[in-house]
């Protein structure tokens, strides 16, 4: 994990600032955790499997929304943090208010006053993500208000936020990294097990998710699509790999292993 960064809040001794930090930090493995539970949340969100979508981009203002919901829902259940009586979540019984946003700035509701704020942000187009906390005053935020009375971080403020993550590696949507020309090739196959060959066909070397592929496929069960897909493609000379199976060939060939839920095609040596 990157050194943590405090600002002016731990310098003037907000207590209850520095109990929260504290208690992230020591949280075993928290940036590779939080990278984990963001995809997942994505992809849960884009639900490529029944939509065939894959891109945030291609979600209405109201999905886009209910991203941070289920940020805020996982993050809970997998750091086992207890709910709030008044916000989101306690940390070390502290009432702490979980905010997400995929732009630059996150919007804070009069009700977060007073109370520390758990920032988190990803870009999903560069693959990274920030996580900060940040204790909620009218100094640190914009005078104006949205239509729901939500209020801006101010330069004061982002300037104030106390980074435990301040550029941490999102998982990769490998959908995201194909050209516009290359997923139009790939998306004008009919039957979802011709998608699945072209893009492992196409993009050799290229490592995709488990949601990669149920979007492209419009089919749940990730593992089956590849599994036939490798049928198809080994009279092709290309071979692909299974991160759950296959790390110590992937190895053998001189490449880094992936996650259990990846997969890569590679083309044999002739």
């Amino acid at each position: 994990m990157k050194e943590i960064q405090h600002t002016d809040s731990t310098d003037n001794k907000d207590y209850e600032l520095i109990r929260v930090i504290a208690f992230l930090e020591n949280i075993p493995n928290f940036e590779l955790k939080m990278g984990q539970i963001l995809r997942k949340s994505i992809d849960e969100v884009v639900n490529g499997r029944f939509t065939g979508r894959y891109d945030i981009a291609q979600l209405d203002k109201t999905e886009k929304t209910y991203i941070g919901t289920r940020v805020q829902h996982m993050l809970q259940h997998e750091l086992e943090l207890p709910y709030g009586k008044v916000m989101d979540a306690l940390i070390e019984g502290i009432e702490v208010d979980v905010k997400f946003t995929i732009n630059k700035n996150w919007t804070i509701p009069l009700e977060a006053d007073g109370h520390i704020c758990l920032l988190i942000s990803a870009d999903d187009d560069k693959s990274i993500f920030r996580v900060g906390c940040l204790r909620i005053t009218s100094e640190v935020l914009n005078k104006g208000r949205n239509r729901d009375s939500k209020r801006s971080i101010n330069s004061l403020g982002r300037n104030s936020i106390s980074w435990l993550v301040p550029e941490g590696s999102l998982p990769v949507n490998g959908l995201l990294k194909l050209s516009k020309e290359t997923i139009e090739r790939i998306y004008s196959k009919k039957s979802g097990q011709e998608r699945i060959n072209e893009l492992f066909r196409t993009c050799p070397g290229m490592i995709f998710n488990g949601a990669a592929i149920e979007s492209v496929a419009k089919q749940k069960d990730s593992s089956k699509r590849v599994r036939d897909a490798r049928k198809w493609l080994k009279a092709e000379g290309i071979s692909i790999y299974s991160g759950k199976y296959d790390n110590d060939k992937l190895i053998e060939r001189g490449m880094d292993p992936i996650e259990k839920d990846e997969f890569v095609a590679v083309h044999d040596p002739k």
